[in-house]
């Protein structure tokens, strides 16, 4: 548990140098669905609205990276990781032109990734 929270806040002060550094994926994140859900897929939606978080894309609320890093903590601490599931509801957490902008994605794209989805948010 220390460990981790060593590890995301070295992540989060790496971000500032390497602009890249928020795509990447969690030791966590890189290992199989199957060998880590545990969260019951009818449940994700319901955790991730307890998230409060909502981003816009507005100058006043909060960055693309800040909202990238807050949504990879909060999959690991509460999602188990599970980046896939993340994508499957990462809806819930649009607003106003925010969320214009991830239906035209949406549109785009056979299968949204979080690696792929966080270079186009970029």
């Amino acid at each position: 548990m220390i460990e981790q929270t060593v590890t995301r806040l070295l992540t989060s002060l790496a971000v500032s140098s390497n602009p890249m550094a928020s795509v990447q994926q969690s030791p966590s994140a890189q290992t199989s669905s199957a060998s880590r859900t545990s969260v019951p897929p009818s449940k994700v939606a319901q955790i991730m609205q307890k998230w409060n978080i909502q981003f816009d894309g507005s100058a006043e609320g909060l960055s693309v990276d800040e909202f990238m890093y807050r949504v990879n903590v909060l999959t690991d601490e509460t999602l188990d990781g599970d980046l896939s599931a993340l994508c499957k509801h990462i809806h819930i957490l649009f607003v106003g032109r925010a969320r214009d902008w991830y239906w035209r994605y949406h549109k785009k794209v056979d299968r949204i990734t979080w690696s792929e989805f966080c270079l186009a948010l970029r």
